[in-house]
Parts: structure tokens; C-alpha cells; sequence
């Protein structure tokens, strides 16, 4: 069964929710990806070939630990714990529903598009909006940046999505980091950590299914 780690303990995943805003006017977008696509620390990212392009997003995600009904409720104090998530996707389907207005399920939600690191818990982060995050591609570091440039913080996330969506022990959400997005191809490393909190690397390998 998909699963995320924290500490000795092993957690079941459930919904798997990111939500983005790309300029501080905008509503914040949410849109999901499904348990299935995801991989951990060291596992491949599969490039699914055919002229296909990936695009990635580097997350901060948040791991639930309490039932969130009605945004009213909800705290930092219902987490479990705090990690590193890779949004991967196939730009040309990515592109193409959004043109469209179709749901992005199927760009976003292979699998192996949704590697998630270790989560450290509450106490070991420490202030969320005071760590230090940067990302590399093949050992270039190609972003520096802190916690503090998330396109969203972590409470309104949390009470933008549970105002629509419940929330149940088990569910990650994810918020977009500032200028953490690009293109990856097969061959390529990926790499990122958030201070006290985690290190993500996963590699690019193509598909062994053959067309």
C-alpha cells in the first residue's frame, strides 16, 4: 500500500492534495494526484518516452495527523509532520488539459510522478517558515531559497482545501515552492532538501514498457 514514513513509524497514505497560487490575487488552485504515483527516496521517476517532456514542482508537504472538518478548524497542531515532495508531470498533457479545461489527472498522476521524502515531525522542523530549501539537477544547484517563498502558507492551505475537502489522518498536502519548477529528462538526478526537515533525490529512467 502506498506509504509515507515518519520516524520508526509507517504511515498508510490517503488523498494526496497540492495546492498552488501563482499570483497572491488568485484564489489557490487545488488539484490532486492519486496515492499510486508515489515513489520514495532513491526510487526511479519513470519517463514515459514518446516525445513526452517532464516538468517538476518542488513541495513542501504537510502530513495530517487528525480528522479537519470546516476550515474554522484547522491548525498546524493536526499534522504529523512535515517533508519534501516532487509534483512531476508530462508538460504536453499538463499543457493541453489546461487549455482545455480538463481535469489534470492524467499529467499529474502516473506512476512514480509523486516522490515524497521521509517526513520529520513537528518538534524536529522546528519553525517552518525559517528553513533553508534548494534544489539540483545532476549536483547544479539550480534554486536557493527558504520556506518563507511557499506561493502559499501552510495554515491558509490548510483552510482553503478543508473549507471544500475533509481531511483525514493520512492525507499529504502539498504547496508549490517559489521558482522550484523546471524540465527533467531521462538521465537526470533530482535533488532537494529543506533544512531540518528532509532530502528528496530521485533519478530518471525510461519506461520498460515497450510501446
Amino acid at each position: 500500500m502506498p506509504h509515507f514514513l515518519l520516524g520508526n513509524y509507517r504511515f498508510e497514505v490517503g488523498k494526496i492534495i497540492c495546492v498552488e497560487r501563482e499570483d497572491e490575487k488568485d484564489e489557490p488552485l487545488i488539484f490532486m494526484k492519486p496515492p499510486s504515483s508515489i515513489i520514495h527516496q532513491g526510487d526511479d521517476i519513470i519517463h514515459p518516452g514518446l516525445g513526452s517532456e517532464l516538468g517538476y514542482n518542488l513541495c513542501l508537504a504537510m502530513a495530517v495527523g487528525e480528522r479537519i472538518e470546516g476550515n474554522a478548524k484547522a491548525k498546524m497542531s493536526h499534522l504529523l509532520g512535515l517533508g519534501v515532495l516532487f509534483d512531476i508531470f508530462d508538460v504536453k498533457e499538463f499543457e493541453s488539459s489546461r487549455k482545455d479545461g480538463l481535469p489534470w489527472l492524467i499529467a499529474k498522476g502516473r506512476d512514480t510522478f509523486c516522490p515524497i521524502s521521509e517526513f520529520a515531525s513537528l518538534k524536529e522542523a522546528g519553525d517552518p517558515y525559517g528553513q533553508e530549501v534548494y534544489l539540483e539537477i545532476n549536483g547544479e544547484e539550480v534554486l536557493k531559497t527558504t520556506t518563507r517563498e511557499l506561493e502559499i502558507g501552510l495554515e491558509e492551505a490548510m483552510l482553503h482545501i478543508s473549507e471544500f475537502i475533509t481531511l483525514a489522518p493520512g492525507d499529504i498536502l502539498a504547496v508549490r515552492v517559489k521558482g522550484g519548477g523546471g524540465r527533467i529528462k531521462k538521465e537526470d538526478e533530482i535533488e532537494a532538501g529543506i533544512s531540518s526537515i528532509g532530502i528528496l533525490r530521485n533519478n530518471v529512467t525510461g519506461s520498460s514498457i515497450t510501446p
